[in-house]
């Protein structure tokens, strides 16, 4: 990244100059503050019980530096490509949960158990327009309430 030349105190920077240093300040507030989305399903969502995954649907929106997310929503869309992150943590009543973090198509992580799972990906990288999106199964013979907290954020270029 090249700076602009010193000015004196009433030198005109002219516009070349001017975009250096914007681009220069948008690394460094990335560096400082990089995208980043908090999202939690607060009201209880309801799981059936069986073979079919259900997308958890996000309510409610705690930060969103890069209009990731809309609120009732069960997607997470990425806006600034790079090197991300994903952690979701479920806390559901009864048993046979299995919990999944899609990246696209792709699961970057799984967990099974029951009451409460903390999952985190791996570093994974995402274009722009990709989405990431959370799913329960669970089979305890009886529709269980979830709440969940998902955070995606991006750690690097």
């Amino acid at each position: 990244m090249t700076m602009p030349t010193p000015k004196g105190a009433f030198d005109v920077l002219t516009a070349t100059e001017y975009n250096q240093i914007i681009a220069a300040l948008t690394t460094v507030q990335r560096l400082l503050a990089p995208p980043l989305a908090m999202v939690r399903r607060a009201a209880a969502q309801s799981i059936a019980t069986g073979g079919v995954g259900t997308n958890i649907v996000f309510d409610t929106e705690d930060a969103d530096s890069d209009v990731m997310f809309t609120a009732g929503s069960d997607t997470v869309t990425i806006q600034t490509a790079g090197k991300y992150e994903a952690t979701l943590f479920v806390t559901m009543g009864g048993s046979g949960q299995f919990y999944q973090v899609t990246h696209n198509v792709t699961v970057r992580v799984t967990q099974s158990g029951g009451g409460t799972a903390n999952l985190k990906t791996p570093t994974f990288t995402a274009a722009v327009a990709d989405t990431i999106k959370c799913a329960v199964f669970q089979s305890s013979g009886v529709s269980q309430n979830l709440t969940a907290t998902l955070s995606v954020r991006r750690v690097s270029d």
